[in-house]
C-alpha cells in the first residue's frame, strides 16, 4: 500500500492512501528557500544605514523617521507616493460587501474601508527577481 503526502492550504499535511482536496482554484505551492530568509528589524536598517551614508544613528534615525512620516501622512490625505526605479504607494478603496464566518457560517456586513496599497517598479521586481533567481 503506497502512501501519498497530501500538501493542501485547506487540508495541511496529511499520510493518506488517497488524497481527496476539495475542489477549490487550484494553486501551485511554492517554497522557496534562500539564504538569506531572515527579517531586517527597524533598528538594524537604521543602523546599516548610518553605516552606508556615513551618518550618526541619530541623524539616521530622524531622516528614516522623517521619510516614513511624510510618506504616512501623504497616501492618509488620499495623494499617491511615487519612487522612479522604486515603486508607489497610494490610497486603494475596499468597497461594503458581504462576508461568512466560516466557524459559524454566519453572515457579515463588512464596511467600505480605505487601506494603504504599495506597487513595486519593474526596476525594483526585476532586481529582486535577479537576486532569488541568481542564489537558487
Amino acid at each position: 500500500m503506497a502512501l501519498k503526502l497530501c500538501s493542501s492550504p485547506m487540508m495541511g499535511n496529511l499520510a493518506a492512501t488517497s488524497c481527496r482536496v476539495p475542489r477549490a482554484p487550484q494553486r501551485a505551492l511554492v517554497v522557496m528557500a534562500t539564504a538569506k530568509d531572515t527579517t531586517v528589524s527597524q533598528s538594524d536598517f537604521i543602523k546599516k544605514y548610518a553605516q552606508k551614508h556615513g551618518l550618526d544613528e541619530k541623524s539616521a534615525r530622524a531622516t528614516v523617521k522623517g521619510v516614513l512620516d511624510m510618506i504616512t501622512d501623504e497616501v492618509a490625505e488620499g495623494n499617491k507616493v511615487t519612487f522612479l526605479g522604486f515603486g508607489a504607494f497610494s490610497p486603494k478603496f475596499r468597497p461594503a460587501r458581504k462576508a461568512r464566518n466560516p466557524k459559524t457560517q454566519e453572515e457579515l456586513d463588512v464596511p467600505a474601508s480605505t487601506v494603504p496599497a504599495f506597487s513595486a517598479s519593474k526596476t525594483f521586481k526585476e532586481k529582486v527577481g535577479q537576486a532569488h533567481n541568481g542564489a537558487a
